[in-house]
């Protein structure tokens, strides 16, 4: 409510203040307006004239490079036209000379999301061709997307991580009828951009003069340590954002972590600030944490700023060891493991049960003391005393490579269960379990391999055949001792069509002499 107020006594107590930006623009634009308005406060209108002119502003010229495909043809025109329509026509998008705009087209992008960025000048929008990791061709919606994203920049506004806006993560959507397009947000933002370049364009052609508008972010203290508290617990902390500018503060914040929780923040007035008591939920997690509050603001020469919150969360009690992946089971007869629990220093823990989600999988718990080495608190073993839990499994559980999960179940009201997973192997496997070329030309030659292994013993491959298709396979060793080999599968071109088949392994190993690793895929 005082924030309210004061807002509204500086409306009507403000002198006249330059024009101001949203959150959420590009440090460029930032950078430019603050320039023209430095200009128009000092009388220097022809400066200022000539500096505005490389605020892009009605036609502002793309050139597209080589490699667009077939089905893209005419996406960097639909992208022009939902900037064109969010704007009323104020802004648009054509090819020509002098381009703003670069749009290069990747085949084969090495990273998830291309980002558009400014480069000398010019903004360079990267548009991926195919999808990351995979074979399939990109969409023609994702496509403009992509280019839009990139004029959104030239036109003033960030990138951001957004999923569903056009500046952010595109989500490609067909089957739900959604088309790139600008959110609400994101209209607004644009809307304001272009006003606030009419502005300074009048102020220019009026030779009016005017104080230039800077909001100032200041954050007090720019991080604070919650100490050590139990993993569960919710720690606040206390921060202030101040405005130490001559114009109004508007923020936007992110969030880095879903365990941080954060009220909105309301405009700041010039000379004002808020206190903020964010809170950061430990549950399920552990250890030291470093978790931050990034705050998009209208300051033009510091627009994205960050808090830094820590914490240790020690759990209420451990499990050691932490990270149980895999386990190698006997070949004939039963195999146990053992995992042990205990409560942290001024805890106390009872374990009732443990329950695991396997057939031919047993576990036992009983009351434990002695030495035992926690990665998360020791530097060498240490006397303790909790429960031990035994889990075995019988000679009746299935070959092959197979996820166990046992549910613990404890008297700890804050965390009452707890699981433990891991991956049991017993013979030999290979993983993955198949080759799967997905989609490969027809006319060329592509390869893909698997492991194959054995968790405790030595074996030989005797042979690899390669049936059912245009497929070559063979072999190598992979590691030390025998236990594991390279496969390598070839697909030697043929033609187009669903590709089928199966290598069949031989190997030297009694219980399993046969091992066989099927193919698919398609050439086109």
């Amino acid at each position: 409510m005082m924030s309210m107020i004061a807002l509204l006594v500086f409306a009507l107590t403000a002198p006249s203040l330059g024009p101001l930006l949203p959150p959420r623009c590009t440090p460029e634009l930032y950078a430019l307006n603050l320039k023209v308005q430095r200009l128009i406060e000092d009388g220097r209108f022809d400066e200022a004239g000539q500096a505005l002119d490389a605020w892009p502003y009605g036609t502002v010229h793309y050139t597209l490079g080589p490699g667009l495909p077939d089905h893209a043809e005419g996406v960097a025109q639909e992208a022009a036209r939902i900037w064109s329509d969010a704007t009323g026509g104020r802004l648009r998008f054509e090819p020509g000379p002098d381009p703003l705009i670069r749009i290069e087209f990747e085949e084969r992008p090495t990273v998830l999301m291309l980002e558009p960025e400014w480069r000398q000048g010019v903004v360079f929008a990267r548009i991926p061709v195919r999808r990351y990791g995979a074979e399939p061709i990109a969409s023609r919606d994702s496509m403009i997307a992509g280019i839009a994203r990139g004029f959104g920049m030239a036109a003033g506004l960030a990138p951001t991580r957004s999923r569903g806006s056009l500046m952010g993560i595109y989500l490609d959507e067909p089957e739900l009828g959604k088309s790139p397009a600008p959110t609400s947000t994101e209209r607004e933002m644009i809307h304001r951009i272009s006003e606030a370049r009419e502005t300074l364009e009048r102020a220019i052609r009026d030779r009016e003069p005017f104080t230039a508008a800077v909001p100032r972010l200041s954050l007090e203290p720019k991080s604070s340590d919650a100490g050590t508290v139990k993993s569960g617990q919710v720690p606040r902390y206390r921060f202030t954002l101040r405005n130490t500018g001559n114009a109004v503060l508007e923020l936007q914040t992110q969030l880095t972590c879903r365990c941080i929780f954060l009220d909105r923040i309301e405009p700041i007035p010039p000379g004002e600030s808020v206190v903020i008591t964010p809170a950061l939920d430990t549950l399920h997690l552990v250890g030291r944490l470093d978790k931050r509050i990034i705050f998009h603001s209208n300051d033009p020469r510091a627009p994205a700023q960050e808090l830094l919150m820590r914490v240790t969360a020690v759990p209420e009690y451990r499990v050691v060891p932490d990270a149980l992946e895999r386990v190698a089971l006997a070949d004939e007869g039963e195999t146990a493991i053992d995992f042990y629990m205990y409560a942290t220093p001024g805890g106390l823990l009872r374990v009732h049960d443990a329950v695991p989600n396997a057939k031919h999988v047993t576990a036992e718990v009983s009351a434990w003391n002695g030495e035992i080495f926690d990665p998360l608190f020791d530097e060498k073993p240490v006397r303790r005393t909790g429960f031990r839990v035994r889990v075995t499994f019988s000679p009746q559980f299935k070959t092959g490579l197979n996820w166990v999960t046992v549910r613990v179940l404890t008297d700890s009201r804050l965390a009452p269960s707890h699981d433990v997973t891991f991956q049991a192997q017993k013979g030999i496997v290979a993983q993955p379990k198949s080759v799967y070329f997905g989609g490969v030309d027809a006319g060329d030659t592509a390869v893909r391999t698997v492991t194959v292994s054995h968790p405790s013993r030595e074996f030989k491959i005797l042979s690899a055949e390669a049936d059912g298709g245009p497929f070559r396979a063979t072999w190598e060793p992979s590691g030390a001792e025998g236990r594991a080999y390279l496969l390598r599968v070839e697909y030697l071109g043929g033609p187009p069509g669903r590709l089928s088949g199966k290598v069949v392994l031989k190997t030297d190993h009694p219980l399993y002499p046969t091992l066989t690793v099927r193919i698919g895929g398609a050439a086109r």
